[in-house]
């Protein structure tokens, strides 16, 4: 393997949080059955007729306009005469959930638009940072303030707190095969995927699934990527509000945070040096020039 994918350890797999982990396992044929036990564990739809009619569909929503901006879903599916919109929040963005919202609502004008094809829209938020309610599941639908009636039975939100159930794992509680598959989604270590799969077919293939598109190439670059920006981001924040703060008392709070940020990105560079990134993806992920990171390298 390249340096470009050195971040994968070899007892660690991308987890099912990274949202191209999470759509390709789950449009995974093998994980069908599974998938039909957890869409039924949480609407107590059947999972025999929803395993029959389910279908995939395209998770590009149709635009109202040509200036729209284009809204895409980490998966949809259609079964039971009900559209089913599976999201993946991997963290604690308020505007994550907004934009799931935002989904929610343009299905359910699209679904009013069917003509009888769909009579309800669901939509299942998979929280992995993200507490609803303190419950390991909520449900959320169009209600009075009194919570005595209800505008819309067809239209429905549900959220599952990952980490709660993650919590209850490492805390030993005894775990039913939705919550292992939850934490399951959840982890990046093997040995987990191992000892919460076994004894179980449906697990087994989730496992072997994750640990196949863990392998792909093409989705450990996009992940090392997504993880270097995500990190960048923090530590540029974190960092260029101390450095701004030390520095902006004697020369100016705008100036520190330039400083700051600069010199964050530098110390993110050399970190990924360390951990033996290419130099064409630091440059990408923290916007310095190839010949500082080059640069930077020597000095190493």
């Amino acid at each position: 393997m390249s340096h470009k994918y050195k971040l994968l350890e070899q007892d660690k797999v991308i987890p099912a949080t990274f949202d191209k982990i999470f759509k390709s396992i789950w449009q995974d044929e093998r994980n069908k059955n599974l998938l039909s036990y957890m869409i039924s564990f949480i609407t107590k739809l059947n999972k025999k007729e929803l395993y029959n009619n389910m279908v995939f569909k395209n998770t590009e929503l149709p635009k109202t306009n040509f200036k729209e901006k284009g809204m895409i879903t980490d998966l949809l599916i259609t079964s039971l005469k009900t559209l089913f919109n599976l999201e993946m929040n991997k963290n604690p963005d308020k505007g994550r959930i907004k934009k799931n919202n935002g989904y929610a609502h343009k299905l359910a004008i699209e679904t009013s638009k069917t003509n009888g094809k769909y009579n309800k829209l669901i939509q299942i938020n998979f929280n992995a940072s993200v507490n609803f309610d303190n419950e390991l599941s909520s449900e959320y639908m169009m209600r009075s303030r009194d919570r005595k009636t209800c505008a819309d039975e067809n239209y429905i939100i549900h959220h599952i707190s990952m980490v709660k159930i993650v919590y209850k794992y490492y805390n030993n509680n005894r775990l039913n095969k939705f919550e292992k598959a939850i934490v399951m989604m959840y982890t990046d270590d093997k040995k987990v995927l191992e000892e919460l799969s076994k004894g179980d077919e449906d697990l087994m293939k989730l496992k072997e699934t994750i640990e196949e598109k863990s392998r792909d190439d093409e989705i450990i670059g996009l992940y090392n990527e997504k993880e270097m920006q995500d990190y960048v981001n923090q530590i540029n924040l974190e960092d260029s509000h101390e450095e701004g703060y030390k520095i902006g008392k004697e020369a100016g709070k705008k100036e520190g945070l330039k400083e700051g940020k600069e010199n964050a990105l530098i110390e993110t560079a050399k970190r990924f040096l360390n951990l033996g990134i290419s130099v064409k993806d630091i440059a990408k992920g923290t916007g310095l020039t190839e010949k500082e990171i080059n640069n930077l390298s020597k000095s190493l």
